[in-house]
């Protein structure tokens, strides 16, 4: 739970839920994430806000390679009409729509972009197939270890930023398969803390952008892992 401090020039608070497990499907290993925000407030710090694809800035900020502009090129993080190619994991987690405004009409005809708002609910469920193919070898697996994975996503997330009662937009949903290289130590450069490359194809999204399709070849770079 959290609020904005007295005098702020901000003022929001928020109820933050969120939930790890894993579960087995024979010897697969399944990774589920549960995660609900209720935000009130009528003027939130942007970069405190709830992200439907992933971490807000102020998460950002605790990853010492996305917290400054150049490690990640900076046209990877804006966000516009597409699907943009870059994801940190974080938020309500809905990573096959990274750098999308996502835009939502409500029933008075209005638009609203749904990129980032203040309460909203998900679920995000990991199978690691490579768990029954092993790619560890052992002259390196203290120092990086290689797995894919197939992924969904669902949530929905609000389409007002007022005090009032909360209006939904539609649930939005993905799925598809990745690839994560985790790197454990980095030789002589001890001081760096382990790191998760990752590399997502979400190739089906519920609600695409009008120039795509429900099916489609979608691309993603991440440095963070959601498990």
């Amino acid at each position: 739970m959290r609020t904005s401090a007295p005098e702020s020039d901000y003022n929001y608070s928020y109820l933050r839920l969120e939930s790890k497990n894993i579960q087995k499907i024979s010897i697969l290993p399944v990774y589920i994430r549960v995660f609900a925000q209720y935000g009130s407030g009528n003027n939130w710090a942007p970069e405190s806000q709830l992200y439907l694809a992933g971490a807000n800035p102020e998460e950002q900020m605790s990853n010492p390679l996305t917290r400054s502009a150049g490690i990640i090129p900076a046209d990877l993080g804006t966000y516009g009409a597409d699907i943009n190619n870059f994801h940190e994991s974080g938020g309500l987690n809905l990573r096959g729509y990274a750098g999308y405004l996502a835009p939502f009409e409500d029933s008075d005809g209005t638009q609203h972009l749904t990129y980032r708002g203040t309460s909203g609910i998900s679920a995000t469920g990991e199978i690691p197939w490579t768990a029954l193919i092993p790619l560890q070898v052992k002259s390196v697996e203290k120092y990086l270890n290689v797995s894919s994975y197939f992924f969904g996503d669902v949530g929905m997330i609000n389409s007002n930023n007022t005090t009032g009662d909360i209006s939904w937009a539609d649930a939005r949903a993905d799925a598809g398969i990745g690839a994560k290289i985790d790197v454990f130590q980095w030789w002589n450069f001890t001081d760096l803390k382990p790191v998760s490359i990752r590399f997502d194809v979400p190739f089906w999204l519920n609600s695409p952008p009008p120039t795509q399709e429900y099916f489609e070849f979608r691309w993603l770079i991440g440095l963070s892992k959601t498990f």
